[in-house]
């Protein structure tokens, strides 16, 4: 048994395969190399035999070649290996099984997460060759009563494991065991040369297999990269162990030790990790200078500036020449972290790029299809609609996206359960009917695999008839050539990745079935357990992409990074705890307990210390793959995440070879489309006097789009892109007046819409855009019913039908209830007399119609009229406006009008109803977002009637806290307090009584004030105040007239300080507000006057 040790690139392999060359002809021998290295060794055979493959040399991984040797011996040459995924149905169920006897994790049993940690843990510990005898000789020798309860709980599952996998299965390495005994009696291993190449670990249960090759075969050759020093502690004890097999073996271990030697290539690589060496030796170290640009240390602030800094580099190396994509490796310290960063730098700077990360299958669309369809099977009344909805969106129903969001749209303005769904739509009284049959056919579709599915397991009475029911409908909906059609549909659309990992899927579920199957097929049926067991084994499942084109930057860990032939690597996250990575799960057993588990005799070797061994060792060997850069980067933190420091690692790279801030080439800062549009983007926002010209970044575009034949194309992108804004403007000014109307005829309301943003009140009235039904409480539609209660009361006044002395409540009922009836598509007109929220808006209708009388039975005022139109075929007038671009015709409807005559005049009041809280802000009347009361005055007022006040009254008021303390009165006046009238009064002794003269000091008008000598407070204004308001309020309504009809409808939204009306706006996905876009401004108070005294 020879042992071939040296530093990476010492010329191992090389003795090693001129050993194999050396053979005499008729030899029996295996080169044996872990399964991801058989490929390149069966190529290297090749080239050794000049041509011809060596006969009597085989090229083979350790799982093959141990069932080779089974079958050479008379053993069991095709066992029944358990799958990933039986393995997961097993400890999901094993879980279930034994959860009423765990203590130490009772509380987190049934946790999804756990069943893996725990299913991990005991994998660890068959590698580890620890039997059940070990973990309770352990048990009663810990001290932790807390380690004790877990090691307890440990056995429970293990026992349980080993029981429901049965005695006809193996786990990978109770075969390899097996094997180990099969060697003595095999013609394969006896007079066989075995040569171990690229291995640096052996789990514990690879080790009496080795022995077996040892002992029964004619010799054993390992190389094995080893020397003294911290890099090598991993290796070191695989070296003790091999010495070990061979003494148990009966054999002596002979060390050809190449470390000594000078290492083969001399390339910049490997001149580092020597100096690293050297460095760690305390040899002295080279100065800067001798490296040049071969090693760089850089520090950047954060990971994304870290990625970019990669990305950058990358992108300059490429249009420079010289370097192809697949020369160049990036390798980081912790893939969660970086990975999102590493995604966005490389497509900013369109580097075309291989994450190695194993992907999830479960979040793919046919993945979810099947998970749906098995909740659909436990529970058919129990699905909802939206996940109906969301099904129908997978892709995989024979529908296209238009039909699914059709169907959305219907359910959601419908408001329709799931239940109702999976029944045939019902056409009510005005439904367009052939659109109920469009949608009819869509629903059938959708609800065919769901009927198929249930009626496919709806016999079953055990798992295995359930699972045969599952694949029957499978077969019969042929799922694996839907699951085909979605992965074209993939690849047409460019997303090869997706397409790979979906084309797993079909795979994954039939071994999940096959895996319940086999092991629980006898077991009486309970849907919802097996689902569940089903949809965690599937949550689980994750793929492994292999690279759709050879020529792309390859990016990994440092513990799934696997190449050669690499000129240039990055390595980012070069931060403590990160490279080498300290984090290790602690889900099962903590690191301390690990430890104290090992001291009492269960020598658990994964713990934190040993990773970093392990990685550290792999940082050795992959820093001595580049031949002619590197690139180590570190970052000071996230603000999510706090602050980082450097590695000990960095420390002595940046040692050796100096460091430098993580800034881009100049070259590269422009040198993609992504990254150019964001340079544009933060020109913009620079100010003038520090903006330069953009035309200086296509400058420095210009050489490299001309010599690049790819990028040409994108020039005019970019120069059209400089200009890009989304102003909307009105190009075609006869259009514009078609679509107005002559006269144009418009609303005080749709003025101040205007005037709040003239985009959104073009998208509202002139593209008529409507924001999607939903079958959900609005606010809006709560206030249209209040209003509409309040209407028909005062018409019910009006035409005598009851005074204001009789009781109200049963008048504010029926007409809630007359209101709630209008609204039979929305979720109003599903509500019972009896339920929740009709019974709450009752009671905010009575409230509100008791203080509606109350305050009219105060008042010398009469009702005059309810809902007031004025305007074409109205009671009053309409206000006409004359403008540049042609008149204006103002129309609208006043909620109520109260008169009183006295002295030979005839005085005025209107009221406008809100839902919620108004104030008559005098400020926002200025600045046209407040027209409506004035102008409404203004409107009643041209036939000699006396403008006595104009207010909002609040007919839902928001509670008032008062304490425990106050007794009813108190409690009545808080109340009412909310439904104060709001606004302004003339200052007239005898009117402001008329208004309020049941008021003895207090009115019900807010801000007013009734004393001896007259009334006081904000609200008593003077005529001259008054017509000051309604003549300034009539030359904003010009001003916005001419503004609207002129054609402006610029994305111009006005921001009052603290509020963002875009946050509300239902068409801020229409027009993309923002700053950074040219001829998008917000206006606050002061743009608003402005833009008014210019006109």
């Amino acid at each position: 048994m020879k042992i071939i040790t040296g530093r990476q690139g010492s010329g191992k392999t090389t003795l090693l395969y001129n050993m194999i060359k050396s053979l005499p002809r008729g030899q029996r021998a295996f080169l044996v190399v872990p399964e991801q290295y058989t490929y390149i060794a069966e190529r290297a055979l090749t080239d050794m035999s000049s041509g011809g493959v060596l006969s009597d040399v085989s090229a083979i991984g350790m799982k093959r070649l141990s069932r080779r040797i089974a079958e050479t011996s008379g053993g069991q040459s095709s066992p029944k290996i358990l799958s990933s995924q039986a393995k997961r149905l097993i400890m999901r169920y094993s879980i279930d099984q034994t959860a009423p006897n765990l203590t130490a994790f009772s509380p987190v049993a049934s946790r999804s997460g756990f069943a893996q940690n725990a299913l991990e843990f005991l994998e660890e510990l068959s590698k580890n060759a620890i039997d059940d005898e070990s973990l309770l000789l352990t048990e009663q020798r810990a001290a932790s009563p807390l380690l004790k309860r877990k090691l307890r709980d440990i056995a429970l599952l293990k026992k349980a494991f080993s029981e429901n996998a049965g005695e006809d299965y193996f786990t990978e390495e109770s075969y390899l065991a097996l094997c180990a005994e099969y060697a003595a009696q095999s013609p394969l291993v006896s007079g066989s040369l075995f040569y171990f190449d690229n291995f640096h670990v052996f789990d514990a249960a690879d080790y009496p297999f080795i022995t077996a090759l040892i002992k029964y075969s004619k010799e054993c050759v390992f190389t094995l990269t080893h020397d003294k020093g911290e890099f090598f502690e991993t290796t070191n004890r695989t070296l003790q162990e091999l010495t070990e097999c061979a003494e148990n073996a009966g054999k002596k271990a002979e060390i050809i030790n190449l470390g000594g030697k000078k290492p083969v290539g001399g390339a910049a690589g490997i001149n580092f990790a020597e100096r690293l060496l050297s460095r760690e030796a305390g040899a002295q170290s080279p100065p800067l200078e001798a490296f040049g640009e071969e090693v760089i240390c850089a520090e950047a602030e954060n990971i994304r500036q870290e990625a970019r800094f990669a990305a950058g580099n990358i992108r300059e190396m490429i249009i420079s020449g010289g370097y192809r994509l697949s020369d160049i490796a990036v390798v980081v310290g912790d893939m969660s972290v970086y990975s999102q960063a590493i995604r966005d730098a490389f497509d900013e700077f369109e580097i075309p790029f291989f994450l190695d990360i194993r992907r999830k299958i479960a979040y793919m669309p046919p993945a979810r299809a099947f998970l749906f369809l098995l909740n659909s099977v436990q529970s058919a009344s129990g699905i909802s609609s939206s996940d109906i909805i969301a099904f129908s969106k997978t892709g995989f129903l024979p529908l296209d996206e238009s039909e699914s969001a059709d169907m959305d749209n219907f359910v959601r303005s419908r408001g329709l359960r799931g239940q109702q769904l999976l029944r045939p739509l019902e056409a009510y009284e005005g439904d367009d009917e052939q659109k109920i049959e469009y949608l009819e056919d869509i629903r059938r579709r959708i609800c065919e695999p769901i009927e198929a599915i249930g009626k496919a397991a709806s016999k079953a009475a055990s798992v295995g008839e359930y699972c045969r029911g599952i694949y029957s409908f499978m077969e019969e909906y042929e799922f694996e050539e839907r699951i085909r059609q979605s992965c074209e549909a993939l690849r047409e659309a460019g997303d090869i990745e997706s397409a790979n990992i979906c084309a797993g899927i079909y795979n994954e579920i039939i071994t999940i079935l096959g895996s319940l199957h086999d092991f629980f097929g006898q077991m009486p049926l309970e849907s919802q357990r097996v689902n569940s067991m089903i949809a965690y084994a599937l949550s689980c499942a994750d793929v492994g992409v292999i690279p759709t084109a050879s020529d792309r930057v390859f990016v990994g860990d440092t513990l799934r990074s696997r190449f050669s032939d690499i000129k240039v690597m990055f390595v980012l996250g070069a931060n403590e705890g990160m490279l080498p990575n300290n984090n290790i799960s602690a889900a099962i057993l903590t690191d301390r307990e690990k430890q104290e588990a090992a001291e009492a005799g269960m020598p658990i070797i994964s713990t934190a210390a040993y990773r970093r061994k392990k990685e550290n060792f792999l940082i050795y060997t992959l820093l001595s793959k580049p031949t002619k850069r590197l690139f180590v980067t570190r970052s000071d933190g996230e603000a999510t995440l706090g602050e980082y420091t450097p590695s000990p690692l960095y420390e002595t790279l940046s040692g050796v070879f100096g460091e430098r801030e993580a800034t881009l080439p100049e070259v590269t800062e422009y040198s993609s489309v992504q990254s150019a549009f964001a340079a544009l983007g933060v020109y913009r926002r620079l100010p003038p006097e520090v903006n330069s010209d953009e035309s200086e970044i296509f400058g420095v575009l210009e050489g490299i789009f001309e010599q690049e034949r790819d990028l040409a194309r994108y020039r005019a992108l970019l120069e059209e892109g400089s200009a890009f804004d989304n102003s909307a403007v009105i190009e075609d000014a006869e259009s514009w007046k078609k679509l107005n109307g002559t006269p144009a005829v418009s609303s005080v309301s749709r003025l101040e819409t205007y005037s709040r943003c003239p985009f959104a009140h073009f998208a509202q009235y002139g593209l008529k855009l409507k924001k999607r039904e939903e079958y959900k409480v609005e606010s809006i539609d709560a206030g249209n019913i209040l209003h509409g209660v309040a209407e028909s009361y005062s018409k019910g006044l009006l035409k005598g039908e009851y005074t204001l002395a009789d009781d109200t409540d049963p008048i504010a009922r029926r007409f809630c209830l007359e209101e709630i009836a209008k609204y039979r598509f929305s979720i109003y007109g599903k509500l019972t007399s009896s339920s929740y929220l009709t019974n709450k808006l009752i009671a905010i209708s009575q409230r509100a119609i008791k203080e509606i009388s109350r305050q009219m039975s105060c008042s010398d005022f009469y009702l005059k009229s309810a809902e007031t139109r004025f305007g074409r075929g109205g009671q009053y007038a309409p206000i006409m406006v004359d403008t540049p671009g042609g008149a204006l015709i103002l129309e609208g409807k006043i909620d109520r009008v109260d008169c009183w005559e006295s002295g030979g005049e005839s005085y005025i009041k209107i009221i406008d109803y809100k839902s919620s809280a108004t104030a008559l802000d005098r400020r926002k009347m200025a600045l046209g977002l407040s027209l409506q009361l004035p102008a409404y005055l203004k409107a009643l007022t041209v036939e000699k009637k006396v403008p006595a006040g104009m207010f909002y009254m609040c007919l839902n008021p928001a509670y008032t806290s008062i304490g425990n303390e106050k007794g009813i009165e108190e409690a009545e006046n808080a109340v009412r307090s909310g439904f104060k009238l709001s606004g302004i009064a003339l200052s007239d002794i005898k009117l402001i009584k008329a208004l309020d003269r049941g008021s003895n000091g207090e009115s019900f008008i807010k801000q007013l004030k009734i004393t001896p000598e007259g009334a006081t407070g904000k609200a008593a204004v003077s005529m001259e105040e008054i017509e000051e308001i309604l003549a300034e309020n009539a030359e904003n309504i010009k001003s916005l007239s001419e503004k609207m009809l002129s054609g402006d409808i610029s994305i111009s939204p006005y921001m009052d300080p603290g509020t963002r009306v875009c946050d509300w706006c239902d068409y801020i996905g229409v027009c993309k507000f923002s700053e950074d876009f040219k001829g998008n401004k917000a206006r606050g108070e002061k743009e608003m006057r402005e833009e008014s005294d210019e006109q």
